[in-house]
C-alpha cells in the first residue's frame, strides 16, 4: 500500500471544481453550423445530434448539484497533488542531469467543462494538454 503522507512534494494544482459545469452553450447559429459541417464531411447531421444534447449546446450546462463541497483541499486535491509533486521531483532529477530545467505543469480539476487556451475543455473529452497554457 502507497504511503502517500511519505512524500512531501506537491504539485501545483488549480482546483475549478467548485466552479460547476462552466461550460457555455453555443446557441442556435452554433447548432445550425454545425450541423451544416456535418452535411458537408458527409456525415448525417441527425447522428451528430445524438451524440450530443441539444439543450447543453444551446443553454450552457447549469449545475444543480452541491459545489461546496469542492472548496478547500480535500483528499482527492491532495492526492493529485502530491502524485504530480512526485512526477515533478523524477523529471526534474531527469532533467538536471543532462543539465536542462524542467518546467513544472500546472493541473487543472474541473467538473464539466473549462476554458483553455486552446479553448473549451469537456470532461467528456478527458484529460488533455494545451501547450498554449505554459505559465
Amino acid at each position: 500500500m502507497a504511503q502517500w503522507n511519505k512524500i512531501k512534494s506537491r504539485g501545483r494544482v488549480n482546483d475549478r471544481r467548485s466552479l460547476g459545469k462552466t461550460g457555455a452553450g453555443i446557441g442556435i447559429t452554433g447548432v445550425l453550423i454545425l450541423m451544416g459541417f456535418s452535411y458537408l464531411m458527409g456525415v448525417n447531421p441527425l447522428d451528430v445530434l445524438q451524440q450530443v444534447n441539444p439543450g447543453e449546446l444551446l443553454r450552457g450546462s447549469q449545475s444543480t448539484e452541491n459545489l461546496a463541497q469542492y472548496e478547500g483541499d480535500d483528499d482527492y486535491e491532495t492526492f493529485v497533488a502530491t502524485v504530480l509533486g512526485s512526477n515533478n521531483d523524477f523529471w526534474d532529477q531527469q532533467f538536471n542531469s543532462i543539465n536542462q530545467d524542467y518546467n513544472d505543469p500546472e493541473l487543472v480539476l474541473f467538473r464539466g467543462a473549462t476554458q483553455s487556451a486552446c479553448g473549451g475543455a469537456s470532461a467528456q473529452s478527458g484529460p488533455h494538454y494545451c501547450p498554449i497554457d505554459k505559465i
